[in-house]
C-alpha cells in the first residue's frame, strides 16, 4: 500500500478536529485563514476572532469553533486577498480603499496590526 503524506496529514487533522467537537487550534485556524499564528493571537486580543478557553490547567489553550471561522471569513478579508482583483499592490489598494471611505477594522494605521482587515 502507498500512502500520500499530505492526505495522511489532512486525515489526521480532520480526526483531531472531530475529537475536539469541531473546534480548531489557533495554528489550525491560521492555516484555514492563511494568516500567521501571531496574527491569530492579535485578532483574538482585539476581539475580531472569538475563541473558547479550553484549558483547565495553567496555560491558556484557545479553540476556535467552525462557526466562528465561517463568521470571520464571511465578515472580514485582508487587502492581500483582494489585491489580484485590482492589479495593484497591497499598499496601493489599502490607500485607495481608505481614500474612498472604506475603512479597515484593524491594520497598521488603525491599531498597529501588521495587516489590514
Amino acid at each position: 500500500m502507498l500512502f500520500d503524506a499530505g492526505e495522511i496529514e489532512q486525515f489526521s487533522r480532520a480526526e483531531a478536529v472531530e475529537r475536539r467537537d469541531g473546534k480548531y487550534t489557533m495554528q489550525e485556524t491560521g492555516k484555514l485563514l492563511c494568516i500567521s499564528n501571531k496574527m491569530i493571537s492579535f485578532l483574538v486580543k482585539n476581539g475580531l476572532l472569538i475563541p473558547e478557553n479550553a484549558s483547565a490547567g495553567r496555560g491558556r489553550t484557545w479553540l476556535i469553533t467552525q462557526e466562528e471561522v465561517a463568521r470571520f471569513k464571511a465578515t472580514y478579508t485582508t487587502v492581500g486577498h483582494m489585491v489580484h482583483f485590482f492589479c495593484t499592490s497591497t499598499r496601493g489598494l489599502s490607500d485607495r480603499l481608505m481614500a474612498n471611505g472604506i475603512m479597515p477594522v484593524s491594520g497598521p494605521k488603525i491599531d498597529g496590526g501588521s495587516i489590514y482587515f
